[in-house]
């Protein structure tokens, strides 16, 4: 259900996108916090910004929080960078001081009330500067750990005990809070003083009593959602930006949050651009959404693509998750082998050891398969594999994904024959070819062709069992393993321009690429 929720705000919020009126397109950073020169583009209205530590996700924040102009007052923008990047130069010269940058640059790209406009902040010496385009936009800038400050909390608790007003939270509060923290709340208020000083106070069933309790008594996870969904609430078509957005959440609560965030974007026309250190934020929106930082040796940072294991080698050491293919037996094991390699000599970036082929005896299991893995949600970590002679059976089992409400990825080995049928068939066919692909002479394998098919003419069985009793001759005679030969030749017809293999090889190479990028 989760799932199915997820991808249904994404498809509204990439169908809302192209009609607003304001969108920040592009940054471009040059010579800021030993960042080259990183273009950083914007097409999905809620991004999130990911990498390892000192990757330079918390200076595209900020260079971000320099983007507007504050509504109210047109002249003085929300930030300058001289806030947010400041130097210390102290008077004494035996004292430490910050190396002042000149030739720094940030630039903009937006859309603003429909029409395009740039906008540039330069540091050429001492000050910085700007190019004078004047865009008004609200803005939300947050840490979300600054939203725990227990002395925060504290100063709140100093409020004076006359001239409280008491103020009812909006209703979609609750329902943010409850979703995410699974808390049964009766309601949550706000007691505020004429200073601006406010606290927030909870109410919810503990234990079949009524308990009130202020945001002094609440965890850090449960006050920074509370607030931060009290200051979205109150804005409209503005640029939201949050670091650390993952701060004291569990990881289920970190789904859900992100799940609500694009629902508000969607609900206010937000933009919202999110840093994380957290695999599941990143995962939580589609692949346009998803910006992968990394700080190279030199120090410059560059954008890698958003891959599964890109991400996870980056976070952990090693990948943990395994795309599986499942085939019916050992000689479609060692077809697609040959295929795997191709596509990774072709560009594939994804290394063997990410993938993992198995074999089942036959295909009489892959209906139970697929119903057992769709209870544990596994089913978009797998591609099945039928061999060209069961090609029948694809529409049953995509009408079992259709019944359980996952699409199943299933693809045929070509022709209607056995993998041995058709195998056997391309070596007698392309004899020349294969003799230097078995290390042999062409006029010693056309000899011995014959003789193999010779030997079995007379053989009763199966097509497919006598076929792969002449490939094991065949090898007997090569010195070469059946899996070996198979795989050659799965690897050789693949690089063949007219091949019976590309539909398997577009196949496997899209649904390969959308497992990489998560969904």
């Amino acid at each position: 259900m989760f799932l199915r929720e997820l991808n249904e705000v994404w498809e509204s919020l990439r169908g809302q996108k192209p009609g607003r009126e304001h969108f920040l397109e592009y940054v471009n950073i040059k010579g800021l916090r030993g960042i080259i020169d990183l273009k950083i583009s914007f097409s999905y209205p809620v991004t999130v910004l990911a990498g390892p530590n000192e990757c330079g996700k918390s200076t595209v924040l900020a260079a971000l929080a320099c983007a507007y102009y504050k509504p109210s007052a047109p002249k003085i923008p929300w930030y300058y960078p001289s806030q947010l990047f400041p130097s210390f130069t102290p008077k004494g010269e035996d004292l430490p001081k910050d190396i002042s940058s000149t030739g720094v640059k940030i630039s903009y790209g937006y859309v603003y009330k429909r029409q395009r406009y740039d906008m540039t902040w330069s540091k050429p010496k001492k000050g910085w500067g700007n190019s004078k385009n004047k865009l008004a936009l609200d803005l939300y800038y947050r840490t979300l750990s600054n939203l725990t400050n227990p002395s925060e909390v504290r100063s709140v608790l100093q409020l004076y005990l006359k001239n409280l007003d008491l103020e009812s939270i909006d209703p979609s509060s609750l329902t943010f809070a409850q979703s995410i923290l699974r808390h049964n709340y009766s309601g949550i208020s706000k007691v505020s003083e004429n200073k601006g000083k406010n606290l927030l106070f909870a109410n919810r069933q503990i234990e079949n009593n009524n308990a009130s309790y202020s945001e002094f008594h609440m965890s850090a996870g449960e006050r920074s959602l509370l607030r931060l969904n009290i200051d979205l609430n109150n804005l409209e078509n503005a640029l939201v930006l949050i670091d650390e957005v993952e701060a004291g959440l569990h990881p289920y609560a970190q789904q859900h949050l992100m799940l609500e965030l694009q629902r508000i974007a969607l609900r206010q026309k937000l933009q919202i651009v999110l840093a994380t250190h957290s695999p599941i934020i990143l995962e939580s929106v589609p692949a346009e959404g998803r910006i992968f930082l990394e700080r190279e040796t030199g120090g410059n940072v560059i954008v890698k693509p958003a891959l599964r294991n890109i991400i996870q080698e980056s976070f952990y050491t090693f990948t943990s998750d395994k795309l599986h293919l499942l085939c019916e037996d050992d000689i479609s094991e060692s077809l697609v082998r040959g295929i795997l390699e191709f596509l990774i000599y072709k560009g594939l970036s994804i290394a063997q050891s990410d993938i993992e082929i198995g074999r089942d005896t036959g295909n009489t299991e892959y209906k139970a398969h697929i119903k057992a893995l769709a209870k544990f949600n596994k089913l978009q970590d797998y591609i099945f594999i039928l061999d060209g002679d069961s090609r029948s059976l694809t529409s049953e089992l995509i009408e079992i994904g259709r019944k359980i409400g996952e699409p199943i990825n299933v693809f045929c080995l070509p022709s209607n024959l056995s993998p041995e049928e058709w195998c056997w068939n391309i070596i007698i066919t392309k004899s020349n070819i294969y003799a230097d692909k078995f290390g042999i002479s062409t006029n010693s394998l056309n000899n011995k062709l014959p003789e193999i098919d010779s030997l079995y003419k007379l053989a009763s069985g199966k097509s497919s069992a006598i076929a792969k009793e002449k490939i094991r001759s065949l090898s007997i005679f090569l010195q070469l393993e059946e899996k070996e030969i198979i795989r050659r030749i799965g690897k050789e017809e693949a690089v063949s321009k007219n091949t019976d293999l590309k539909e398997l090889i577009d196949g496997l190479e899209f649904n390969i690429n959308q497992w990489q990028n998560f969904r």
